[in-house]
């Protein structure tokens, strides 16, 4: 099949140029919470996707007794496929299909019906799996939910002595339809699929895409390729992967009816676990940005700038003072992608310039014209100030996951803060995805918010427990050092990022690596982010982290550490000064809040949305408490006089 280029006239939309204002643009305003006036918050530039195939959809499915099926990988559904309730006990509930792989017509014929998230596994794990979807069950039914619809194979248990990598299928082959009515308008794909443990995605009996399994090894006995990452990234979130391709040819579509077929391979790493697969699959008609430039690991000589495209590009960034028409141009590299970094450095320290990005996408085809160029909105950054003499304030919140909604809102008057106060960037305590790993989950719940913000000051993030260690924090971010723990200085404070979500015991490589830093440490400021707090403001929890308490508070305490910013709460917590450090939970950015019960050590706990504005000088620390609604629910402040005989 002949590849489709890019369409040669794209609809792109011209992007006004924020700042400067040039050809006589004028920036939209609106008033503060204080009357004062400022600049509308421009929104992100990003193109959507249209869903082409969704998840928990009807598969056809395929045990394979003897080898793959014939024709594979099909190119149509097969038509004389029973439906897969034919081979249900008749009290068996039909949205919750339990099916025995060891019935004598299940293999090697394909099966009807099957909804996704489509599983395969034995009769232990079946077991031990029946009460979390019992009570799954029961809280949908409580919330007017309508039932799960999904279909696990349950093959027999292994016997005592048997050879358990060889119980139950090691593969399995799943196909669907989809219907796309003008396919020549889409210009890439997207694919989401969660599997477990190797998979090989078809459209139309071309190869789409595939993990974990090694090209000339699909037979029915191949098991998934072997995997090592280092710690503490996981691949799995809850013992399946979650994997996103952008950018992928549109070539093999049709209009009318498509085919994927997907066959899945078991994990090699240990026997008898389960298979595993659901799917999405998305259509981009638009060459642009899905997400716009944004900030990351801000110093006062350099920083680093991301984006995101639709289709794979080659990228470069032009900078310079805002109103001078003098730019240099950094390029992000000789190979085509979908995600862009590019790094600037030898800027000058406390200093604010100019940048744009723009984008050359290639063409799908070795015979295809090149599509236009695009480029994003103009805007600005500021270079991180390294004078320990000089005032400057930050925002701080976390737990912006879940309500999208919120998030915005707080995002909103945070640039307020932006503009009226000079906030120079942003921290956030962690919990910024509900599951790890959806490439949709970081779209709306944190990129969709934070963007628009995000391209004008940077934000430093620490990992919650809810984003899973995943490797889709590495592969999405572009945060300083491992990205796991780091630390980055700010006039005369030093910042130490943690993540509490893998090992920080005494000799593990991130206690280490802290005792190190801390040591090393010369600023007279000193300030730790953090997920888990070790006094926790909500009773279920309270009275906090064990291990934290256990591991980390010595530490703290020892180094003269002088504001800890904490998470997983979701409300607003400050406790008393405690052996010279003083806990602030800021876990109100969106996920739903919890009750909150002031105690011996936390002197403050409120139930809100907020975030935190922290105004830094020389001689004092001051934290301001926001809640949505812009009114102030705490202010604090930190002294550390100047030593008057100091040099």
């Amino acid at each position: 099949m002949t590849p489709r280029p890019l369409r040669a006239a794209l609809s792109l939309t011209v992007l006004a140029v924020l700042l400067p204002l040039d050809a006589g643009g004028r920036e939209e305003t609106r008033e503060a919470r204080n009357g004062e006036e400022i600049a509308v918050l421009p929104p992100a530039e990003i193109v959507d996707s249209q869903v082409l195939a969704a998840m928990d959809e009807d598969w056809w499915f395929f045990v394979p007794a003897d080898g793959a099926p014939p024709d594979w990988p099909l190119t149509r559904v097969p038509a004389d496929a029973p439906p897969v309730d034919e081979l249900l006990a008749p009290d068996e509930p039909t949205t919750d299909r339990v099916v025995p792989i060891d019935a004598a017509e299940l293999p090697d014929r394909w099966w009807s019906g099957a909804s996704a998230p489509f599983s395969a596994w034995d009769e232990a794990r079946q077991r031990a799996v029946t009460p979390k979807r019992e009570k799954d069950a029961r809280a949908r039914r409580k919330k007017g939910n309508p039932p799960a619809r999904r279909t696990a194979l349950v093959w027999p248990a292994a016997g005592e002595g048997t050879d358990r990598d060889d119980e139950g299928p090691r593969t399995l082959y799943l196909v669907r339809a989809f219907q796309v009515e003008d396919p020549d308008s889409l210009v890439s794909l997207q694919l989401e699929a969660k599997f477990a443990g190797g998979a090989v995605v078809y459209l139309n009996g071309e190869e789409l895409a595939r993990y974990n399994v090694e090209y000339g090894e699909e037979g029915v006995d191949q098991l998934a390729s072997p995997f090592l990452l280092p710690d503490p990234v996981n691949q799995t979130t809850y013992g399946h992967w979650r994997r996103t391709w952008i950018g992928l040819d549109p070539a093999a579509l049709v209009a009318g009816e498509n085919v994927l077929a997907v066959q899945v391979h078991r994990r090699p790493d240990a026997p008898n676990l389960p298979l595993y697969l659901d799917l999405r699959l998305d259509g981009y008609a638009e060459a642009g940005l899905v997400r716009s430039p944004f900030l990351q690991a801000a110093t006062p000589e350099s920083i680093t700038v991301a984006w995101d495209t639709s289709v794979p590009a080659y990228g470069h960034l032009e900078y310079g003072q805002p109103r001078s028409r003098t730019r240099q141009i950094v390029r992000t590299g000789s190979l085509a992608t979908t995600h862009h970094e590019a790094v600037i450095d030898g800027l000058e320290p406390d200093t604010e310039y100019g940048y744009q990005v723009f984008v050359h996408p290639v063409p799908s085809g070795d015979d295809g014209p090149l599509a236009p160029r695009f480029a994003s909105r103009e805007r600005t950054f500021r270079t991180a100030l390294e004078d320990p003499e000089e005032p400057f304030t930050f925002l701080a919140y976390g737990d912006s996951r879940t309500q999208e909604g919120i998030h915005e809102q707080l995002i909103e008057l945070m640039w307020e803060e932006v503009q009226l106060a000079d906030a120079r960037f942003v921290v956030n305590t962690g919990d910024i995805v509900t599951h790890g790993s959806p490439w949709h989950e970081w779209q709306d719940e944190f990129f969709g918010p934070t963007l628009p913000l995000m391209g004008y000051v940077p934000f430093f993030v620490a990992l919650g427990n809810h984003e899973l260690n995943h490797e889709s924090w590495y592969d999405q971010l572009a945060l300083p050092e491992n990205e796991s723990w780091y630390t980055f200085s700010y006039g005369d404070v030093d910042f130490f990022a943690l993540n509490t979500n893998t090992k920080f015991v005494p000799r593990s490589e991130q206690h280490d690596w802290f005792v190190e830093a801390l040591e090393a440490s010369e600023a007279r400021w000193k300030v730790v982010f953090f997920h888990h707090p070790p006094y926790s403001c909500t009773p279920s929890r309270k009275p906090g982290d064990r291990r934290v308490r256990k591991h980390l508070i010595p530490l703290l305490e020892e180094y003269d550490v002088d504001l800890v910013l904490l998470g997983h709460d979701h409300l607003y917590g400050r406790s008393r000064d405690v052996e010279g450090v003083r806990y602030v939970i800021t876990g109100g950015g969106g996920a739903w809040t919890y009750p909150a019960v002031p105690d011996a050590v936390n002197e403050v706990c409120v139930r809100e949305y907020h975030y935190c504005r922290i105004d830094v000088t020389p001689e004092s620390f001051e934290l301001v408490a926001v809640d949505i609604e812009g009114e102030e629910i705490d202010r604090f402040v930190l002294e550390k006089p100047l030593d008057p005989y100091q040099d």
